[in-house]
């Protein structure tokens, strides 16, 4: 079973009531069962509905937009690229993100699946033979995309991607994407967790429709039920992504949530303990409903 969403849009009228979210979520992508135990691969997706005045959109009307997320924790075995390039091939998403490649040089290529536009952002080097984040999106080339330049201290971190949707008038919807990978070290080398969800914001204001979603790995769990088997206290950088939250005026599917868990959707496990690290956040004045769900493989 992977993850799914669905969300249902509005081009809005300077900015309209928004309808609650719902969501259920998140578990290990069964496929990828037999890569190495310190590998944890979690497959983050959701269906995106959009619709403009007086005109519904033409892409997949019957299940909406489609994206998923993965972290892939290095692209170096066969295994794994072969498992997400099978889930591509028969799954054939709008739009796909591979977070944390940890290669310096371009590997998109060892994940290409034919009918996809690929953008990759490659991993910083931190050494002769390792790097570190590293990030790599697609998009169906049924659907115009263009990628959205970031500021420096972004690159490897972040990939934005302009996404024009079909429409049953002249018109098309543009949904702006942000593939992200954030940092979890506060005290870590920059752009902190603040730092770096400040450089977010910005990107979030200037979507051409006001209509963005970001996915991917945040690093960060916001409530006690998003920790299983651990001591842990709640992540610090809660406290700059609810600030950016608040200034982009989105919304975190996740705690639309009623009855989501680490027990049940986690997104990373270490030993015993588990935890809601990947997430999905969304425009409030575009989006009016969202719900996550759990679809099979």
């Amino acid at each position: 079973m992977c993850p799914s969403s669905a969300l249902t849009c509005v081009h809005p009228p300077p900015c309209s009531p928004v309808n609650s979210t719902s969501s259920t979520l998140y578990r290990p992508l069964p496929s990828l069962h037999r890569l190495p135990s310190s590998f944890v691969c979690i497959l983050l997706s959701f269906c995106l509905l959009s619709l403009l005045p007086y005109a519904t959109a033409t892409t997949s009307p019957s299940h909406g937009l489609n994206l998923f997320s993965i972290n892939a924790n290095g692209l170096h075995d066969v295994m794994k690229t072969s498992a997400i390039k099978h889930y591509v091939s028969t799954s054939q998403p709008h739009i796909w993100v591979i977070n944390e490649t940890k290669s310096s040089t371009p590997v998109a290529a060892c994940v290409s699946v034919p009918g996809y536009d690929i953008y990759e952002s490659t991993a910083l080097p931190t050494s002769s033979r390792s790097s570190k984040w590293g990030v790599i999106a697609a998009v169906r080339r049924d659907l115009h995309s263009q990628r959205v330049a970031v500021p420096d201290g972004l690159a490897g971190r972040v990939l934005v991607l302009d996404v024009a949707i079909p429409t049953s008038s002249a018109r098309a919807f543009l949904l702006r994407i942000i593939a992200i990978y954030a940092p979890w070290d506060p005290g870590g080398p920059q752009p902190t967790p603040s730092q770096f969800w400040e450089m977010i914001t910005p990107l979030c204001r200037a979507a051409p429709s006001r209509a963005w979603c970001l996915i991917g790995d945040c690093n960060l769990t916001l409530a006690s039920v998003e920790i299983s088997g651990s001591n842990a206290p709640l992540s610090p950088n809660r406290l700059p992504y609810l600030q950016f939250l608040r200034d982009s005026d989105g919304c975190d599917l996740w705690m639309a949530s009623d009855d989501h868990s680490a027990l049940t959707h986690y997104t990373f496990s270490r030993g015993s303990s588990r935890f809601i690290l990947d997430r999905l956040a969304h425009s409030r004045c575009s989006v009016v409903s969202g719900s996550l769900d759990i679809a099979p493989i």
